[in-house]
């Protein structure tokens, strides 16, 4: 009879740990998911792996040209696209399941965002749109909150928008502070966008600097690791556009030493890029176009080097991609010109010497080329 009432209290126990604590039992699609996932990160860490070690073989020169492209074509990667869409229902099946939101994080991270082909912009938007949404209601306030939602992808006001909206909602101070820094990088870059009106850039300068302030002050002593970040971008307004842009000395890539104002009296655009950056290295035909449309008139093109060692990127525009143009190297710690953390960034300085455009990353080689242009028919008259 002990026995009985022992083992029927048990069962009323077990009962009610199963209401507090119900057994959930996964479903093969997201279980199938996971491991998808776990694959994916498998396959990806090997080839990048490879990637690493037939770089060093080409240049070491144990491996030719030919064999490192015949290499990379062999490579097999993951089916990325095909994985998200996996990862993407069992996060609407369940979005408090934490598995799937990390899951999604990868998936955001291995997928960028591409809105450049026009045929899948709608979906492509519309699934980043949705998990940002269920994130924001869910999960606002992880620990990780950053980390997970950094590589969401949106169209930049898009982003900006969410960010703002993340950031007023999130008690997490780490998630508060990096989307706060994503939004000021933002205003920042668009200070100097040259398709925007003197009237606008302005203001975006101004949001960028109230931005910075607040973060400032939202960090404290206590968060002290954001002062970098804070300052970082604090320096890219301090090139002042309109304003002169400092001399400083400089030598090119066989040691010879030049300075800025020796090349005063010519529109300038300076190029400061490094032969390990791919954004740089592919903006190069579109450099290589605007060189050779305008190189008979009162223009000059420099590209400013922060490689460790001159002598490789005398190999690269020798071995690789021709840079008929003037070169300069100013080494990995880079001090000659301010507010630059981020590459490629083009300088554009006009025949007085008066910075009037900087913008970091590539893509607007053709706006570059129209303010070109306009400086050029200025310094003729």
């Amino acid at each position: 009879m002990k026995y009985s009432r022992l083992i029927s209290k048990s069962a009323a126990l077990l009962m009610l740990l199963l209401c507090i604590f119900p057994v959930t039992q996964a479903s093969p699609a997201r279980e199938d998911t996971m491991q998808a996932i776990e694959r994916m990160k498998q396959a990806t860490e090997e080839n990048q792996e490879k990637i690493k070690q037939a770089i060093a073989e080409f240049r070491a020169g144990k491996i030719s040209e030919q064999e490192y492209i015949a290499g990379a074509a062999e490579r097999q990667w993951p089916d990325y696209a095909s994985i998200s869409k996996q990862v993407i229902s069992v996060y609407r099946e369940n979005p408090k399941d934490d598995d799937a939101v990390t899951a999604m994080a990868y998936v955001l991270y291995y997928l960028p965002a591409d809105y450049s082909s026009g045929e899948h912009d709608e979906e492509n938007l519309s699934w980043r749109l949705e998990i940002a949404e269920l994130f924001l209601k869910y999960h606002a306030h992880r620990p990780d909150g950053w980390e997970t939602i950094r590589y969401l992808g949106l169209p930049g006001a898009t982003q900006a928008e969410y960010f703002k909206r993340l950031y007023e909602k999130s008690n997490n101070p780490h998630t508060r502070l990096q989307t706060g820094l994503w939004r000021a990088q933002y205003f920042t870059r668009l200070s100097t966008d040259l398709g925007s009106s003197a009237q606008q850039q302005k203001a975006n300068r101004k949001q960028a600097n109230q931005l910075l302030e607040s973060l400032k002050a939202e960090a404290g002593e206590h968060l002290p690791e954001y002062s970098t970040q804070i300052n970082n971008i604090r320096a890219q307004l301090e090139g002042v556009i309109g304003q002169p842009l400092a001399d400083f000395e400089v030598a090119d890539l066989n040691g010879n030493p030049d300075r800025l104002s020796n090349h005063t009296g010519k529109v300038l655009l300076i190029d400061i890029w490094a032969t390990w950056c791919s954004p740089c290295k592919e903006a190069i035909p579109d450099l290589r176009a605007i060189q050779e449309e305008l190189a008979a008139r009162p223009f000059e093109m420099i590209s400013a080097s922060v490689d460790d060692e001159a002598e490789t990127v005398l190999e690269y525009i020798q071995e690789e991609q021709p840079m008929p143009w003037i070169h300069w190297h100013l080494g990995p710690e880079q001090t000659q010109i301010s507010g630059i953390t981020g590459y490629p960034t083009y300088l554009v300085v006009d025949h007085k010497g008066i910075l009037k455009a900087k913008i970091t990353g590539s893509g607007s080689e053709h706006r570059i080329r129209e303010e070109l242009l306009r400086l050029i028919k200025l310094a003729e008259k």
